[in-house]
């Protein structure tokens, strides 16, 4: 790993901007932080810079340290490589009151915005399935999903003390499904303020090329026209919330299912001729999912009532994902259906081919890429059963009743998790030699395991900014450099890799693994 300039002198500091690659030290995130986030408190009480506790309360969740007194004892663990690598230091840890005191004190807009929103912004956001044909793909669009998560440690007593719990604060989290990651959240005190807080995260969010999906309970005209007017697309549960339309489509695809098990197609209904399919299976350990999904344009599915309603949400196309869970243990079968709506039409609006093959593959493609959005949809539960996993960041559990506070926390605990599921796509499973290793990926607790102090915490955090893997491969999560054998060879330009047999071709793929892999020789003319 290069050597860090360490230095505590306060006149360094430059006020240029900084871009996310400029960002190598933790002196430089130091000063991003200074400059774009403001720090309410007063400022002639302050001891402990603002920038200093942010940057060890990430290390600390990093190394999973989630509240504001095992980040005191974090500090005080590592007093020493802290001192070493920041500006501002004191000579000791601060208590855990002002961990939280800085925490609750500060601009969360501004905080999100650049530890969420900015540097999640540097990772490419489309996932393309190749073979598609990418003029009538949508897989090219961003996948954002929003749900809410409840802080179930949060709930408390009524004033009218009954014995009943009062909900506790629910957060409200927009990730991209792509890239796992985080990109901005809103804290509410109700389950019911969901549609809401996803209307007012929606200003701060480009949806340009994107394509949002949420559940039933936020599938309201108010939310669909929204995300229509800022340029998005939407991909959303139906369920007995917006019952005539509910009903509609679940009486649409009996007939269908009807038609399709007689194969006799009835005069009056032509939807079955518009219809796409797709299916996929998933053996996942002990049990096989087998998924089929069939969709069919709004216009052969609702009535012109129920078409009028959602007029304002260019309503396009009705979907039924039907998944079949097979117990290989205990042999059960699960069945269930469930049910999307889109404004994403089945037959692309700029595919003019009249070519009946043409047509039936462009739908297909479509149903498969609707498949896929299907399965990203979850990516959000994953993601709070990671926040809420008390290896990780243990975030269900935080008795914390201030609104700010909590905020500050669940902020870091994001940004955290971003870190941990980038490094988590460059890690693999290596042997006791060191030199051996499966193409799986560690699990994220896995990861959190292995950063048990600041230093390999800091390596996490310099992949996140830099890509530099040396700190992963001291850490032996991510494979070791291919080793070169360096000798003379007349026939061969200097600096080129040959390799010396059959068998080494094979290693070539290892370089799918990391910055190279497998055996080779370097000629030298």
């Amino acid at each position: 790993m290069p050597d860090l300039i360490i230095t505590n002198k306060p006149d360094l500091i430059s006020l240029s901007d900084l871009s996310n690659k400029d960002i190598e030290t933790l002196q430089e995130l130091q000063m991003l932080f200074e400059k774009e986030i403001m720090d309410l408190r007063n400022p002639f009480q302050v001891i402990f810079c603002m920038s200093s506790v942010l940057i060890v309360c990430i290390l600390a969740k990093l190394c999973g340290y989630t509240t504001s007194k095992e980040i005191k004892v974090f500090w005080e663990n590592n007093l020493k490589w802290i001192e070493d690598h920041l500006f501002f230091m004191q000579g000791a840890a601060p208590c855990a009151d002002t961990i939280s005191y800085v925490l609750k004190n500060i601009n969360h807009d501004q905080l999100q915005r650049l530890v969420l929103l900015r540097f999640a912004e540097r990772y490419s956001l489309a996932e393309i399935i190749p073979g598609f044909d990418e003029e009538f793909s949508v897989l090219g669009f961003r996948i954002l999903d929003a749900d809410g998560q409840t802080v179930t440690s949060t709930n408390r007593s009524n004033k009218n003390k009954n014995g009943k719990r009062c909900g506790g604060f629910d957060i409200v989290t927009i990730m991209d499904a792509s890239t796992k990651a985080a990109l901005i959240q809103l804290i509410v005190d109700k389950k019911n303020q969901e549609a809401k807080s996803i209307l007012k995260m929606l200003t701060d969010i480009s949806l340009d090329g994107a394509i949002l999906t949420f559940d039933a309970i936020n599938t309201r005209l108010a939310l669909l026209a929204a995300i229509i007017m800022k340029g998005g697309h939407y991909f959303c549960n139906l369920k007995f919330n917006q019952k005539n339309a509910c009903e509609e489509a679940i009486t649409s695809f009996e007939v269908l299912d009807n038609i399709l098990d007689t194969k006799i197609a009835p005069t009056s209904w032509e939807g079955h001729k518009h219809a796409a399919f797709a299916s996929s299976t998933q053996n996942t350990g002990g049990e096989t999912v087998d998924k089929e999904l069939i969709a069919l344009p709004a216009s052969d599915v609702f009535s012109s009532e129920v078409l009028a309603k959602w007029k304002d949400a260019n309503l396009q196309t009705v979907i039924r994902v039907n998944t079949k869970r097979y117990n290989k243990a205990s042999g059960q079968m699960e069945c269930g259906d469930l049910y999307f709506i889109t404004d994403l039409p089945i037959i692309p609006d700029n595919c003019e081919s009249k070519s009946t093959a043409k047509l039936n593959k462009v739908k297909n493609d479509r149903a498969k890429e609707f498949l896929k959005i299907s399965s990203l949809k979850w990516s959000v539960e994953t993601m709070h059963q990671h926040l809420d996993n008390p290896k990780i960041t243990n975030q269900d559990n935080h008795r914390i009743f201030n609104k700010q506070l909590l905020a500050g926390h669940t902020i870091l605990n994001k940004f955290a998790l971003n870190i941990l599921k980038e490094v988590q796509k460059v890690s693999v499973v290596m042997h006791q030699d060191g030199l051996t290793y499966r193409d799986d990926r560690l699990p994220v607790t896995q990861l959190v395991y292995k950063a048990d102090r600041a230093e390999n915490a800091f390596s996490y955090l310099r992949f996140y900014f830099t890509g530099d893997k040396d700190g992963l491969r001291n850490m032996r999560i991510c494979p070791p450099l291919p080793t070169v054998i360096e000798h003379q060879h007349e026939n061969t330009e200097a600096g080129c890799f040959t390799f010396v047999s059959e068998e080494d071709k094979g290693f070539s793929l290892a370089q799918i693994f990391a910055d190279g892999g497998g055996r080779a020789k370097r000629y030298k003319s």
